[in-house]
């Protein structure tokens, strides 16, 4: 299948960072201290205007930066890249943009607070963006690049294609991987060196599908879902769970990330006489997809599954997202008032907003106090001290992370909540979360990561 953006590789792109002050903050604390700093040093980031204006429709394409940035020279005694593999064009732009941009942020403050202390050396880091593509060939190749400029670590990937091309790779490279879409081929492969951050397609979304015949009153559903192992997981698991309660699953549609016109997929759909639609498909390639099923007349509800945020509203319309239901993560839909803060000062600098960066700096934070934990940049002691630098930091975590538990050739997962929640596409997203909890108990803040009766080697 072809799921390949267009052709734009301009390679890794070091992207530039604030020197770090002459003091040094004696111990840099997990949570709360981190995102804090990492939000008030935001409006001095370089080129986070440039990245975040591609973001929400004005532009397809994001600029990689420049080749001239990186830590100070003579600043820290090592310098460690942070890869982030990410389409830099296309329609997934609205996901990578901010999610470059609140990386940079965070590493912008780290280096700032004279970075970390390892084994008595003061270490910084630079960011390098690899422009992945949504797909299997180029992430192999921005791999490799990766590899050759002694990257070991790294996060992104928002394509499973992706991450199977890398799967093994990364630990025979001795590479560290942070990573967040769910899938059998991505998630429940053996990887020593995964931290695994995501949410698990089927316990998050099953609740959705209770709501929709419970709540919403829906017998009869119609989908179009992204045709891969991501797409395919979540349909197969959302579509039992609706029908064994009694509803009808009628058309199945798939689409590609790069399709555009949804004339024919859609008409099948409609034709079928469903009461509910499923759209298994995040931003980008999803707006399209609502605004043309409501272009052709759909006035009925829809579920958004996948990752949706207000970036979103540009592209899909206010309009068109109304009656919109869906699953969000903490970040999403209970904002802290440092968040928010977080995200009004990113609008300050660029007139956008968008949560999929914002909250990606949990995935780095607790890598960065495993480093200092395990007094180690090895990947592979990293590692081991990751469950109990992310157990320490509970409660400051954006995407309200509950736990973390170990393995022996699977890595380490991350346990966290999800929210049935409703599209509000006409609030300030500058101030209020465009995703807001639907009510009854069952649909909120239940547990919705890696089940640990899914991993065959769990530790402890």
């Amino acid at each position: 299948m072809n799921t390949s953006m267009p052709s734009d590789d301009p390679g890794p792109v070091a992207l530039p960072m604030k020197a770090p002050k002459a003091s040094m903050a004696s111990k840099f604390e997990l949570g709360r201290r981190r995102f804090l700093q990492a939000g008030a040093g935001v409006a001095g980031t370089a080129g986070i205007s440039s990245l975040l204006a591609a973001c929400g429709g004005g532009s397809s394409k994001a600029p990689s930066g420049n080749s001239s940035g990186g830590a100070t020279p003579g600043k820290f005694d090592q310098t460690i890249e942070w890869g982030i593999f990410l389409p830099t064009s296309g329609p997934f732009v609205s996901v990578s943009a901010p999610w470059i941009s609140g990386t940079q942020a965070v590493f912008d403050k780290i280096n700032e607070g004279g970075g970390i202390k390892v084994k008595g050396k003061q270490i910084g880091f630079k960011v390098g963006v690899y422009n992945s593509q949504y797909a299997a060939g180029p992430a192999l190749t921005q791999f490799r690049k990766f590899v050759s400029n002694d990257g070991h670590f790294l996060s992104g990937m928002i394509a499973v294609e992706e991450g199977v091309a890398i799967q093994g790779l990364n630990v025979r490279n001795d590479v560290l991987v942070v990573q967040i879409v769910a899938g059998k081929t991505t998630q429940l492969t053996p990887n020593s060196l995964r931290l695994f951050t995501g949410l698990d397609n089927s316990v998050t979304y099953t609740p959705l599908a209770d709501y929709a015949k419970d709540v919403i009153g829906a017998t009869k559903i119609s989908s179009i879902e992204l045709n891969n192992d991501w797409g395919h997981s979540i349909y197969t698991a959302v579509q039992k769970r609706f029908t064994d309660g009694g509803g009808e699953w009628l058309a199945r549609q798939y689409l590609q990330p790069t399709d555009t016109d949804f004339t024919q997929p859609l008409t099948t759909m409609l034709q079928s006489k469903p009461d509910l639609l499923a759209i298994i498909m995040g931003d980008g390639a999803g707006e399209l997809v609502v605004k043309q099923a409501r272009s052709l007349g759909w006035k009925g509800p829809m579920l958004l599954i996948g990752a949706w945020d207000c970036t979103a509203v540009p592209g899909a319309g206010a309009v068109d997202l109304a009656d919109c239901y869906g699953v969000a993560g903490n970040a999403s839909c209970h904002q802290t008032p440092e968040f928010k803060a977080f995200r009004q000062q990113i609008y300050a600098k660029t007139k956008q907003v968008g949560d999929f960066g914002f909250s990606a700096p949990d995935g780095i934070n607790a890598v960065v106090s495993a480093m200092e934990a395990a007094n180690s940049t090895s990947p592979k002691d990293v590692m081991e001290a990751l469950p109990d630098a992310i157990k320490k930091g509970i409660g400051t975590y954006q995407n309200g992370w509950t736990g973390a538990f170990n393995t022996k050739s699977h890595g380490v997962y991350v346990e966290a909540p999800a929210y049935v929640a409703r599209m509000e596409p006409t609030v300030d997203p500058k101030t209020t979360p465009v995703w807001t909890p639907v009510t009854g108990a069952k649909y909120l803040g239940y547990p919705a990561g890696t089940p640990r009766s899914e991993v065959p080697d769990v530790i402890g």
